[in-house]
């Protein structure tokens, strides 16, 4: 059985606290896995430079492929000219260019949608375990 599954998106970097003007073209390396169920990590890219590593709750992206949701560092909701073509992620605290700022992703719904898929066959919603006493040996031991 498989536990992991990853995929590379192109999505778009519509906006920033340091960007101005059209949007930027990034590269998304989305990966799940069973041993941490709960999130998705979203690695963004612009050629071979890293411009954000965040770990999203999977979740959050699938609610907010059809409605607003989160609050705080990661919101995620619908966007887009089209109807549910994109799905907007707004990350807070993103460091560009030795800044902490925002910025706003627009991903292809379907892409998002598709990989979601798959991440729920590896771990369905409800399913999710956590180790806990694992995760608070690897947070003391500072990993």
């Amino acid at each position: 059985m498989q536990h992991t599954v990853t995929q590379i998106i192109d999505v778009r970097l519509v906006s920033s606290d340091m960007a101005v003007g059209e949007p930027v073209p990034l590269h998304c390396h989305l990966t799940y896995t069973a041993a941490h169920p709960l999130t998705v990590r979203t690695l963004f890219l612009s050629g071979s430079h890293e411009v954000a590593d965040w770990n999203v709750g999977r979740q959050l992206l699938t609610c907010g492929m059809s409605a607003p949701t989160g609050s705080g560092d990661i919101r995620v909701f619908p966007g887009g000219r089209q109807e549910a073509a994109e799905t907007m992620i707004r990350l807070n605290g993103v460091d560009l260019a030795e800044q902490r700022c925002s910025a706003l992703v627009a991903v292809p719904t379907g892409m998002l949608r598709g990989f979601l898929s798959v991440a729920y066959q590896i771990v369905p919603a409800g399913c999710e375990q956590l180790d806990v006493a694992g995760f608070l040996d690897s947070v003391l031991a500072g990993e």
